[in-house]
């Protein structure tokens, strides 16, 4: 039951932040925001690094991404019995379908187009929050350097508590949406790509 109040109270409170830019993502290198309907939102993420000569580039993406589905749900349904005055926990389960990784691969294999997720976690008071970050990457090798990005940038959490789940929605750049965690998701699937590619 306190998992489930302190969950709602912290959805509650990430969702009256102001549209003030997060300061952990100034002076971030290769990140674009986007503004719409007066907030702001991560855009695009860019990323280049050195890459060997004998990479493939298609087996680093297909290797190190990953596209599977994700169950999402919350308790938003819940009541308190009228006569009772028991709570019964009720809400919804729906299933966030993934697919294939690569969308395209160049016949010279220099360019590839793909879709991916990856998760990160934190703890919010004593509840641990789960998040799925989606992406597309179009990533290129050419003259010896990767180049990534990163697009259509989203985020979902698996378990909203008495908050009503509404699946995937543009990553916030301010504070309470934790932008800074998306990124560094971001990140982590570029590094494990750029390793491949040395």
């Amino acid at each position: 039951m306190k998992f489930y109040l302190i969950l709602g109270i912290g959805l509650g409170l990430a969702g009256c932040a102001t549209n003030q830019i997060s300061s952990n993502l100034n002076g971030v290198d290769g990140l674009t925001l986007k503004q719409v309907n007066g907030n702001s939102f991560l855009d695009r993420y860019e990323f280049s690094s050195q890459a060997s000569a004998s990479s493939d580039l298609a087996f680093c993406i297909a290797s190190n991404l990953s596209n599977k589905d994700v169950q999402l749900s919350d308790t938003s349904k819940s009541f308190v019995g009228q006569a009772s005055g028991n709570l019964y926990i009720a809400g919804d389960k729906n299933n966030a379908a993934g697919g294939e990784v690569i969308k395209y691969k160049s016949d010279d294999g220099s360019k590839v187009a793909a879709q991916g997720r990856a998760d990160y976690s934190f703890t919010f008071g004593f509840a641990p929050i789960s998040r799925t970050v989606q992406f597309d990457v179009v990533a290129k090798k050419e003259g010896g350097k990767l180049h990534l990005a990163f697009t259509d940038i989203k985020q979902a959490q698996k378990e909203t508590g008495f908050s009503a789940n509404n699946g995937f929605q543009p990553v916030g750049a301010w504070d309470g949406a934790n932008p800074d965690m998306a990124l560094s998701t971001l990140k982590d699937v570029a590094a494990k790509i750029q390793s491949c590619m040395n």
